[in-house]
């Protein structure tokens, strides 16, 4: 029952990814940001600009805080499964 319940929520957040997959151009999203997105010239290494636009999507969705969405694995929200960072 319990492996059910389970199965069942893994089935439910495919589902919605593929929703936001469908609906949301990131191919076009990217090429508007990319060329005002900071380059690292100097600093810190910039976090991976697609995986920034999922990751304040989901923010925005669910209403969390900079602190709730750094708890939760970035794998969690998104269908790419990268670190930021990397």
């Amino acid at each position: 029952m319990f492996t059910d319940e389970l199965a069942q929520a893994a089935t439910k957040k495919k589902e919605f990814l593929a929703q936001i997959e469908r609906i949301i151009p990131w191919s076009e999203w990217i090429g508007m940001i990319q060329p005002h997105y900071y380059k690292g010239e100097r600093g810190n290494k910039p976090y991976d600009l697609e995986l920034m636009l999922r990751i304040y999507l989901v923010q925005n969705l669910y209403n969390l805080s900079d602190m709730s969405t750094i708890q939760k694995p970035s794998g969690s929200f998104t269908s790419t499964n990268q670190t930021p960072g990397a």
